[in-house]
Parts: structure tokens; C-alpha cells; sequence
């Protein structure tokens, strides 16, 4: 979490509660990208306090009522990023590994 412009602090935040089509992943590795050292520096701007890191990888904790193609239990990638092949594609950003 960055609060300030070149200040970076780890926090546990509680999170908010679950949608019909949100994924709740329990993550195990994290990066920080060039995208988010920008923000972290100020060159992109954005609200703050903000979460940073949008790759990673993790296990499903938890699916929202309307999520079908991801269940409790399975490894996933996670990425900003969405691969031009619709079959790779699963629900939002998650893709099974």
C-alpha cells in the first residue's frame, strides 16, 4: 500500500464483501511492476492510498454466486494484462494455472 509519493508500507486490509461475479485469491508470490514503481514515484498519477501489485499468483479462497469457471481450491495467474485468445480468458483477470 503507498500513501504517499516514495513511501511504500505492508498492511492487512480487511476486504470488502464478496460480489456475484468477484474471486477471492489468497496470494502466494507478488511483483511489482514498472507500471507500479511509476505510480509509486508519481509519474503516474492516482488516489491515494493506493494498492499496488497486479500480478501474482495464488489459490481460490472463495467465488461470488455467478462465477462459474473458477472453484475454491485452484491455482491462478493473475493479471492486469488479458490475452487477445478468448479461450485463454476465464473469469476477469484469474487464469487457472
Amino acid at each position: 500500500m503507498s500513501s504517499a509519493i516514495d513511501q511504500i508500507a505492508i498492511e492487512d486490509l480487511e476486504p470488502r464483501p464478496m460480489g456475484a461475479r468477484d474471486v477471492r485469491v489468497r496470494l502466494e508470490a507478488s511483483g511489482l511492476c514498472h507500471t507500479d514503481a511509476s505510480v509509486l514515484s508519481g509519474d503516474i498519477p492516482g488516489e491515494r492510498p493506493i494498492v499496488l501489485g497486479h500480478e501474482g499468483v495464488g489459490v481460490v479462497e472463495a467465488v461470488g454466486s455467478a462465477t462459474t469457471r473458477l472453484s475454491v481450491g485452484q491455482r491462478v495467474i493473475l493479471s492486469a494484462y488479458r490475452p487477445a485468445a478468448p479461450a485463454l480468458l476465464l473469469e476477469g483477470a484469474a487464469l487457472p494455472v
